[in-house]
């Protein structure tokens, strides 16, 4: 029974997805906007296992807000979330290069100064925002640029979702799996001064360290932060919100400074903790635009 419901639930997926691809496929961003907020209104109402998983941790998160107003702030999250597949396929057919004068920019001389040095750029981040348009417009401003990635269980998603990114709009990635793999892609971006970027807001599944986030246990991915010590690559955190439609705001930070003592597990470990918490500081500051719907913390 339970597989036979998965595999509703896969095709109605990918029912869904394809049939979003032909809706906006031939129109402007705005419209891809404003349909997917519409379809996501409706499943915040339909999806109530994921629903109420969102609200259990906007409690751990933010414990001292009204249970009213967190309610708004997870459903307006999980709405706009709906909307970043359109926007991206929007983009995919209707032309990337326009990216340019929809997206504003924060802080690019903190990248570029960073790449100065040649040993490439690790960007960690977590899933903020349409992140997916950070590869665009990285892309389209002449970077090159990865993303470490995850491919979903669906082959005719992995099939999908390659064919968009590569031959459509251009990005690179590097897939998490095989680890050693992985490994050697990730080594030779940054021998070319690429930039690769990394979420670490998902409990890893294998190389981790237990590290307290929003108060809790979280197995938190120590990657970025050992690549960095390895190899003298910058850590230059970086996130994108939205503003208005499709009228977006990517925020560089400065490079994030990495403690060197010698004992390289030990310095991993203490940026990685560092790391956390600084993004704890990002999501409290724009709740509305964090994907509140994922499972981080056991018992949650």
């Amino acid at each position: 029974m339970k597989n036979w419901l998965k595999r509703i639930g896969a095709d109605a997926g990918w029912a869904a997805m394809r049939l979003s691809e032909t809706l906006v496929k031939s129109r402007m961003t705005g419209y891809a906007v404003a349909l997917g907020r519409a379809v996501g209104a409706a499943l915040w109402l339909l999806v109530r296992s994921r629903r109420n998983l969102a609200l259990r941790n906007a409690r751990v998160v933010l414990p001292t807000l009204a249970e009213r107003e967190r309610r708004r702030v997870v459903r307006e999250a999980a709405v706009d979330s709906v909307s970043h597949w359109p926007e991206v396929v929007s983009y995919a057919y209707a032309g990337t290069r326009r990216i340019l004068s929809t997206v504003t920019v924060e802080g690019r001389e903190n990248l570029d100064r960073a790449l100065a040095r040649g040993r490439g750029v690790i960007a960690p981040s977590v899933h903020l925002g349409n992140f997916a348009l950070i590869g665009i417009w990285m892309t389209q401003a002449g970077y090159e640029f990865y993303f470490l990635t995850r491919y979903p269980h669906d082959p005719r998603l992995v099939r999908r979702f390659v064919y968009l990114r590569r031959y459509r709009l251009g990005i690179g990635a590097i897939r998490d799996l095989p680890r050693r793999e992985c490994t050697r892609g990730l080594l030779a971006a940054l021998e070319r001064n690429a930039i690769v970027y990394m979420q670490l807001d998902q409990p890893s599944r294998d190389v981790y360290v237990e590290v307290p986030f929003f108060g809790r246990p979280f197995g938190a991915f120590m990657g970025p932060v050992t690549l960095a010590l390895k190899t003298g690559a910058a850590l230059v955190p970086m996130y994108i919100l939205r503003e208005r439609g499709p009228r977006q705001r990517l925020v560089i930070e400065p490079e994030f400074p990495l403690a060197r003592t010698g004992d390289r597990r030990a310095d991993a470990e203490a940026g990685l903790r560092a790391l956390m918490a600084h993004f704890e500081k990002w999501i409290v500051s724009h709740p509305d635009q964090w994907w509140w719907v994922s499972r981080r913390w056991r018992g949650v």
